[in-house]
């Protein structure tokens, strides 16, 4: 894998709700930022965007590619199994199966 490189993973309106995922390798971690914004946000968040970020370390970035089939094309695997509106969502659900560990944080 290169030292560094980065995609966009989901950029798609779903329900009234925008969303901009990209996602990065570098120095063999993974990351995550996105933001989704629209009207329906506020109901929930207060605010009608939603900024989001999500942190692997090395051997957790290693979990989650061989977990999704990803060694070899991580981004073609991650765009498959995470790329839509509710990928993040999914995201979240299948590490916490896996016992895969990730920092998240977000801000409205």
């Amino acid at each position: 894998m290169d030292k560094y490189y980065g995609f966009v993973l989901c950029n798609e309106e779903k329900d009234g709700i925008y969303v901009n995922t990209t996602a990065s390798f570098e120095e063999g971690k993974f990351f995550i930022n996105g933001q989704d914004y629209g009207k329906v946000l506020e109901k929930y968040f207060g605010s009608t965007s939603l900024y989001y970020w999500y942190s692997f370390d090395e051997e957790n970035t290693q979990k989650l590619l061989k977990a999704i089939d990803g060694v070899e094309d991580p981004k073609s695997a991650l765009i498959e199994r995470f790329g839509h509106a509710y990928g993040t969502m999914e995201l979240e659900k299948f590490c916490k199966k896996e016992g895969i560990e990730n920092y998240y944080d977000c801000i409205a």
